[in-house]
């Protein structure tokens, strides 16, 4: 793939929800692996909501929890923490439609 020739990172991104009271039975993770998502602290919360980026090259596995549905400035903190831990490369983002990608402050977010 030309991405790898220049020398960029690359993640899939997506974005789920799980309810407590049901077991995950799939997850965006490497083969044969199994991750556990922590419960969330809030004792009356029912759902937790999981942003995470997948590198398919070196099955590194990033992710952000939270106890509500994500939105758009979550997608840009997400992103800033990402851009933070490689800092000085190129990252390149898989991502599907979904609003809080594609909406107005992530798009302004990106051209800064």
């Amino acid at each position: 793939m030309k991405y790898d020739k220049l020398n960029y990172i690359i993640y899939q991104l997506d974005e789920t929800i799980f309810d407590a009271r049901q077991k995950v039975k799939f997850s965006w993770s490497p083969k044969n692996t199994h991750h556990e998502v922590p419960k969330t602290p809030y004792k009356f919360n029912k759902m937790q909501a999981c942003m995470g980026v997948i590198s398919s090259k070196t099955n590194e596995l990033k992710y952000a929890l939270k106890a509500a549905y994500f939105n758009s400035d979550d997608t840009i903190e997400f992103l800033t923490q990402l851009l933070n831990f490689h800092r000085h490369k190129k990252l390149c983002i898989f991502w599907d439609n979904c609003s809080i990608h594609t909406g107005k402050k992530v798009k302004e977010w990106m051209l800064t």
